[in-house]
């Protein structure tokens, strides 16, 4: 018997709902003995609902239990019990901190994943970047770090393959360079992320020393309706360009 594994969206969804249910959950936990703690005990207990959700489940999930867990304490908690009206000026306080604390919980949250995602990313560009110079430096063959810097394009960039062509080209491709994209013809077409090419191809040429070294004709997947790369991904992909050209460039035939 296989596990099922469930769809990003679906996994969403779920988080989202158990965002919603878990404080309820606790609430029930707590009624039997609302009587014997305070309401800033059962607060805290929401918080934790909160915080638990926020990392789950990001924003969306932190924002979900923050109101489910505030429209709890206020129905469960706070007097008269079992209604939406709130008698004493402190319950009114804590339902809105509780709504707040998740809407700072989940900004925090947020912020600290693209933080380490953007780190991440940086020790990759890194790691690529060295590997590639390690190579370059012990006299590795021009045609093994062709194949490494196309391998690295190709998970970079999500591409069907790549390939590796020098001068004269049998076609003319646009050409992908720092800020944007140059069509063949010199005239542009959209904006620097996004142009529309016959067969999905896009050259990113190999510079060094001054001279066109060659290129890579990146190939993007079949069911593509243009060739689009995120800013980051670009910059990243003609850094690897220059490097290969910097290592390529002295021992490469005029």
């Amino acid at each position: 018997m296989h596990a099922t594994t469930l769809s990003p969206p679906a996994r969403d969804r779920a988080l989202t709902v158990a965002s919603v249910v878990v404080p309820l959950l606790a609430a029930l936990a707590l009624l039997p003995i609302r009587s014997d703690v305070t309401s800033a005990n059962v607060a805290l207990v929401f918080v934790v609902c909160v915080l638990a959700a926020a990392i789950a489940r990001g924003r969306a999930g932190a924002i979900a239990a923050a109101l489910s867990s505030a429209f709890w304490f206020d129905f469960f908690f706070t007097r008269p019990y079992g209604s939406l009206a709130i008698n004493r000026t402190d319950d009114i306080v804590t339902t809105g901190l509780l709504v707040v604390v998740g809407l700072v919980a989940g900004e925090l949250v947020v912020r600290a994943r693209r933080s380490a995602q953007v780190a991440d990313a940086a020790r990759r560009d890194v790691a690529k970047l060295r590997r590639i110079s390690e190579l370059a430096a012990g006299g590795e063959p021009a045609g093994a770090l062709i194949q490494l810097v196309g391998q690295e394009l190709v998970d970079l960039l999500g591409l069907r393959g790549s390939r590796w062509e020098v001068p004269p080209y049998p076609s003319d491709l646009p050409v992908l360079r720092h800020g944007r994209v140059l069509v063949a013809s010199g005239a542009e077409r959209g904006d620097d992320r996004l142009v529309h090419s016959p067969g999905n191809q896009v050259a990113l040429p190999v510079w060094g020393e001054g001279r066109e070294l060659g290129r890579f004709v990146l190939v993007v997947p079949h069911d593509a309706t243009g060739v689009s790369f995120r800013p980051q991904d670009r910059q990243e992909a003609l850094a690897l360009a220059d490097q290969l050209g910097a290592a390529l460039a002295p021992a490469w035939p005029h």
